[in-house]
């Protein structure tokens, strides 16, 4: 296929390369395309056809020029199979952040919390202090009146 392609552009090159004129003369042709016509034969020359069956085997370039197609088609392959995992691994890291994100908006709100609570306590103890305080007074006032 790859020569094929490679035979058809050289035909196109060479019809390109030639002056547009009303009429070539056989001569002009000839010199034109008898390099593609060689090219075509020496191809020929090099596949061997099989008995009774139209599949043939093609020069060694020609299986180089597969295996090629074939390794780049398997590199393709690779490379999409990796693009995808790597946004299935991109999609799980971001809902681990939302997730992650959720847990700090939480605990922040959590230490909100036990710094009001503190802050309670604090106040709890003051009073406790104070009433303790008071207590005092009122029993040293008692004793002092007995």
């Amino acid at each position: 296929m790859i020569k094929a392609k490679s035979i058809f552009s050289k035909i196109l090159s060479q019809i390109k390369s030639v002056e547009i004129v009303n009429e070539f003369s056989s001569q002009d042709l000839n010199h034109y395309f008898n390099p593609v016509f060689s090219e075509i034969s020496q191809l020929n020359e090099n596949s061997i056809e099989y008995h009774n069956s139209s599949a043939f085997v093609q020069d060694d370039s020609s299986d180089l020029d597969i295996s090629h197609l074939n390794n780049t088609q398997n590199s393709l392959k690779t490379t999409m199979n990796l693009k995808s995992q790597v946004q299935k691994l991109q999609s799980d890291k971001n809902h681990l952040q939302k997730i992650i994100d959720d847990q700090n908006i939480t605990l922040q709100k959590q230490q909100n919390v036990i710094g009001k609570c503190k802050i309670e306590i604090d106040a709890l103890k003051t009073q406790n202090q104070l009433i303790n305080q008071l207590n005092q007074q009122y029993l040293s006032q008692l004793e002092g009146q007995k």
